[in-house]
């Protein structure tokens, strides 16, 4: 049902609607009714396109935090392995470090068995004997 309604525009847009009533061929007061429908349709139109586009960066925006989160896993797993391994290195490092001071403290009592043998036979050299022959022997335990 069609309702009546006064209204007041200038002289311009008043030419506007006449030529636009012309185009359609209907009568000016339904022109101007098209324009205001089409000016509602399309503001609806636009709420709908604005909702639509904040509904894909709403999603756009999950998958951006879902992606932070698995690199975020992705890079503390990381450095959980590095960590492990830096351990493990040190771990490794340390065993080396302990033969290799087992291995130069065999090689002292050994020059220190040569020299004390050569220069000062007698008692120290013995006693020098008697350790590096339990050295030997804890060896070949093992």
């Amino acid at each position: 049902m069609k309702e009546a309604m006064s209204i007041y525009i200038s002289s311009e847009l008043k030419a506007v609607v006449e030529q636009l009533a012309k185009e359609k061929q209907v009568s000016c007061s339904e022109a101007v009714s098209l324009c205001i429908e089409s000016y509602f349709e399309k503001r609806t139109c636009d709420t709908e396109l604005i909702y639509s586009q904040l509904h894909k960066q709403l999603e756009i925006s999950k998958r951006i935090v879902n992606s932070i989160n698995v690199q975020g896993e992705l890079i503390s797993s990381m450095a959980k392995y590095l960590v492990s391994n830096v351990l493990e290195n040190e771990a490794i490092a340390e065993n080396l470090r302990k033969q290799q001071e087992d291995v130069l403290f065999k090689k002292f009592i050994n020059r220190t068995y040569q020299d004390l043998k050569k220069n000062h036979p007698g008692f120290i050299t013995n006693m020098v004997l008697d350790i590096y022959s339990d050295m030997n022997f804890e060896d070949e335990d093992k």
